[in-house]
């Protein structure tokens, strides 16, 4: 056998350092990930809400391992005014610092996690090894030069191709880690202006959606979750924390308030209905491959069971469709009309603060007012007659002019 020491021991080489690359790739996007999600916990133990940062607690406490930060965090979440909140910060620092070393431990769960990851790239870049690099040895060795190329040839395109899709790999790791980093220098910025925004602690946290096209209220970009308070006469809305730096505008993370005496109405709109969608079924019938493979196997009898096709197996999927959502109508102070639209749950919270701005209890006011006037109406009509008649009959003498003042106070009186 000849020296292949020089020209192909390399594909090996690439092999186990691409392995080595990818090992490194993998633990950075799932330690970006990770510490996305212990990042938002420790701003859920600042929230003004009591069921949020409870929920914080709770999700630290079942972390598989959390960093300092969020042990500090904790610490301080012991002494929250919230009894129950401070009981749960509690339980959660008793496990983790159980724990010998927090940032060992993380570091093992990190390796540990990424065993799936590793056994796919083995595969994927050891299945082209094993078929390339034996085949070039032994062609090599027969000295069939040009068989020996092309499988050369193709084990390097077949190196370039999952050289590319790692790179395509570290690009996304690079934008995920450019992204993360991003929404924590804005997430620094919105706590800066939360910290010195008054927020009441009865205030509620709703889903706002969307504003209308020339609405001068806009309470984010996209879906959003804000708080929402009345204050004396006003509405007063103020953004919750986004998921992402592209929900919202720095500028936008200010108190808005509308005027209860601006604001039209509050209403639902929308509806909920479910599709149940039927898959699968049919088969049963003849299948032209399946009778020439049952021939080749069994012969006539073969040809006859493999022409029958596989009845698939009937499934039933019920799929929610909801488009409910809240909707409130307010005007500028150019007596132009804006639109706000929230979630469906929404609707409560605005029926809780201004009741009667709901759209029913409006319309069912108005219908009142319409029927009261058209008595009223009717009743200075029927007055207005009797008058006329009355001063007919005092021209015509029937009458005299006490009797016609006498009656005509009475008619008055009944309309005022």
């Amino acid at each position: 056998m000849s020296d292949l020491s020089a020209d192909f021991i390399t594909p090996y080489e690439v092999y186990f350092n691409l392995i080595l690359h990818l090992l490194l790739e993998s633990k950075e996007i799932r330690m970006a990930e990770m510490n996305e999600y212990i990042e938002k916990q420790i701003n859920g133990l600042q929230n003004p809400k009591i069921s949020t940062r409870y929920d914080a607690c709770e999700s630290l406490r079942v972390a598989t391992t959390i960093p300092p930060e969020a042990i500090k965090a904790l610490q301080n979440a012991i002494n929250d005014p919230n009894a129950e909140v401070a009981d749960a910060a509690n339980r959660a620092l008793s496990i983790h610092l159980s724990s010998e070393t927090t940032q060992k431990k993380q570091d093992v769960n990190m390796n540990d996690g990424n065993k799936p990851e590793i056994m796919v790239y083995l595969i994927m870049l050891g299945i082209p090894t094993l078929i390339f690099v034996p085949f070039i040895y032994i062609t090599n060795d027969t000295g069939n030069s040009q068989c020996t190329g092309i499988l050369s040839i193709l084990y390097v395109v077949v190196c370039i191709v999952i050289l590319a899709s790692i790179e395509s790999g570290k690009n996304k790791a690079e934008v995920l880690k450019h992204s993360r980093n991003e929404l924590l220098q804005f997430r620094e910025q919105y706590q800066v202006i939360r910290g010195a925004t008054v927020i009441p602690e009865n205030a509620k946290e709703i889903t706002y959606f969307k504003a209308s096209g020339q609405s001068p209220i806009r309470l984010a970009n996209s879906k959003n979750n804000v708080f929402i308070w009345k204050l004396v006469d006003n509405i007063c809305f103020f953004p919750s924390e986004p998921d992402t730096v592209k929900s919202i505008k720095l500028d936008d993370v200010k108190i808005f308030t509308i005027p209860i005496s601006q604001i039209e109405y509050f209403a639902k709109r929308g509806e909920i209905f479910r599709e149940n969608k039927i898959s699968g079924g049919g088969g049963g019938g003849s299948s032209i491959g399946g009778a020439v493979a049952g021939q080749l196997i069994a012969g006539g009898v073969g040809a006859v069971i493999g022409s029958r096709k596989k009845i698939n197996e009937i499934k039933s999927e019920l799929i929610t469709h909801d488009t409910r959502e809240t909707f409130l109508n307010y005007f500028d102070d150019n007596k132009k009309r804006h639109s706000l639209f929230f979630d469906v749950y929404a609707y409560q919270i605005f029926n809780d603060l201004i009741p009667e701005k709901e759209y029913n209890i409006l319309s069912a006011i108005k219908s009142s007012d319409i029927i009261k006037n058209q008595i009223n109406t009717g009743n200075k009509t029927s007055v207005t007659d009797q008058l006329r008649e009355l001063a007919k009959l005092r021209d015509d003498g029937i009458i005299t002019d006490d009797e016609f003042n006498e009656k005509k106070k009475q008619l008055l009186d009944k309309i005022t």
